[in-house]
């Protein structure tokens, strides 16, 4: 069977995801953080979601991933925007206590569907076809 290959985000389209997310407030900090962290690490939602406080180097802008593919761990590098991203999520919305990174807004560990979920609307929203989180990873492999 052919396989079709996965095309990368361009530069305009993650301005325009990104100038959807009103990091004045929780919901677009956090999106901020996110998708800057897709595009920065490769890691999965799955593992994106089940990442906690203690899983961040801020200073190393790194990420500890426990929970990878087959149960594998390893550390993954973020880039300065992601990390000044993520700082804001923290130092504004989420805070220091220890637990889940990114909360829903119940307060509980974000869900992997609710990533997909968020990502779609936005694409949507934007105007970017194909808007998903496992998108993010080819646009990092490449």
């Amino acid at each position: 069977m052919p396989q079709k290959i996965v095309q990368p985000y361009s530069a305009e389209d993650v301005a325009r995801l990104l100038a959807l997310c009103d990091t004045r407030f929780r919901w677009g900090a956090r999106r901020t953080a996110i998708i800057l962290l897709l595009l920065d690490t490769g890691v999965r939602r799955t593992e994106l979601v089940s990442l906690d406080l203690a899983d961040v180097d801020l200073e190393g802008q790194r990420l500890r991933v426990l929970h990878g593919n087959g149960n594998k761990q390893r550390v993954v590098r973020f880039g300065a925007r992601a990390r000044e991203a993520l700082e804001d999520y923290l130092e504004r919305f989420r805070g220091w206590e220890p637990g889940p990174l990114f909360l829903s807004d119940d307060g509980k560990r974000l869900k992997p569907h609710s990533v997909a979920m968020f990502l779609e609307r936005l694409g949507r929203r934007a105007g970017v076809e194909k808007v998903h989180p496992h998108r993010f990873g080819h646009t990092f492999a490449t």
